[in-house]
């Protein structure tokens, strides 16, 4: 499953060279990762208050071209590797629907909020992150 998620690059995302400051990429993704788990009919905040926690332990990107204020973005979004503990969505950024702006992909662990030590992924959780698992290609180098 590949999630699209739509957004409008805003003016304080901007640098001073007037580029969307690179540091936002990351933050679109994390919102389209968010839009993921919805979609797969995972809700983040119950895992959060069951007592778990995904943080990164990985983020790669590969920028293309740049985007500016007020372009049109989607974020691509999909989950390509899921393991007992741990789950890697990949991610492609395009300014109107087909310029490539940045590839990459997060990996993230699920730890318990409390003692922060690695467990398996809850079994219902992991079988809706199984049946969504997609591989998304790009005509770009592979990371």
């Amino acid at each position: 499953m590949v999630k699209i998620t739509k957004i409008r690059a805003r003016y304080e995302e901007s640098d001073q060279m007037g580029f969307i400051h690179h540091s936002n990429h990351i933050v679109w993704m994390e919102l389209a990762r968010m839009n993921l788990f919805r979609e797969c009919g995972i809700n983040y905040r119950e895992l959060e208050t069951k007592g778990y926690i995904l943080p990164v332990t990985k983020v790669v990107t590969k920028y293309v071209s740049p985007a500016y204020f007020d372009d049109e973005i989607e974020i691509h979004a999909a989950f390509s590797r899921i393991s007992y503990a741990k789950i890697r969505a990949d991610y492609l950024i395009f300014r109107n629907e087909n310029d490539l702006l940045c590839y990459g992909y997060t990996e993230h662990c699920f730890l318990t909020k409390e003692a922060k030590r690695p467990v398996r992924i809850p079994e219902g959780v992991y079988e809706k992150l199984k049946l969504s698992k997609t591989v998304m290609s790009w005509k770009t180098n592979s990371m």
